[in-house]
């Protein structure tokens, strides 16, 4: 009788430590939702980016081009410079309103995707700083890519 009496006080002890638990009630989280969108930081491909547009002179480029002073190019910041390579994109002068479409064929160590007036957002091959207007080594300008 005793036996008996051991091996089920043992079963039951067993039984309760094989129970199987829902991990996320020991976390106590909540699964995200399947059909929630994350929020992205990236601005949408025709957002503007507006800021200080300076010039620089051109040579080989960061996609693997010699340029030259005379062509109409543009230099933006490093991120995801390979895709960026060959893609057009439009400028705009704020204060004369000329617009040139060209294209990103090299990298602008200094420049940034953040909007702001004393932010450095495209380097123009003297050529393209020229025909938009030019200025003082630089001007308030804006750009979308294409």
């Amino acid at each position: 009788m005793l036996f008996i009496q051991l091996f089920s006080l043992i079963a039951s002890i067993a039984a309760t430590f094989a129970t199987p638990v829902d991990p996320m009630s020991i976390l106590n989280v909540e699964p995200l939702p399947l059909n929630m969108s994350l929020p992205l930081t990236l601005p949408r491909r025709d957002a503007p980016v507006c800021g200080k547009m300076t010039y620089y002179n051109t040579g080989l480029g960061s996609c693997g081009i010699t340029n030259n002073d005379g062509e109409n190019l543009v230099a933006l910041a490093d991120i995801h410079q390979s895709e960026k390579c060959g893609k057009n994109i439009r400028i705009t002068h704020s204060d004369t309103g000329t617009s040139i479409d060209a294209p990103v064929q090299d990298t602008c160590p200094v420049c940034t995707y953040a909007s702001g007036e004393e932010n450095v957002v495209a380097d123009l091959s003297p050529a393209l700083f020229n025909a938009l207007g030019g200025g003082d080594g630089h001007f308030q300008g804006c750009f979308y890519f294409l």
